[in-house]
């Protein structure tokens, strides 16, 4: 299995705190996933205030300056919603661990 293949954090949603969770660990060097549906709550407001060194920051340009900072470290941010994501990487899985399997069988 490849490294890349497993996170040691996964974190629902890319809003200030999870962003900021993300950008953390990353630094602390663990392989961070941040899942977030795009389906932001405050998309109805202009600016976001009360974070420091960002207020005033439109929500949709936080997100993109977040997101390059979590990739600056090796984090990734995914775009999807959580049910997706969660669905693919247990496919994967299981398709890995029926690969292993039957390689195992073979010997």
């Amino acid at each position: 299995m490849n490294r890349n293949d497993l996170h040691d954090v996964i974190i629902i949603g890319a809003g200030a705190a999870g962003l900021s969770a993300g950008l953390v660990l990353a630094r602390a060097r663990a392989n961070v996933l941040v899942i977030d549906s795009g389906a932001q709550r405050n998309a109805p407001a202009t600016h976001i205030h009360g974070f420091i060194t960002r207020d005033g920051i439109p929500p949709a340009e936080f997100l993109a300056t977040g997101g390059d900072e979590l990739a600056h470290y090796g984090a990734s941010l995914l775009r999807a919603g959580v049910e997706a994501s969660i669905a693919k990487a247990t496919a994967r899985s299981s398709s890995r661990r029926t690969r292993a399997t039957r390689k195992h069988v073979r010997s």
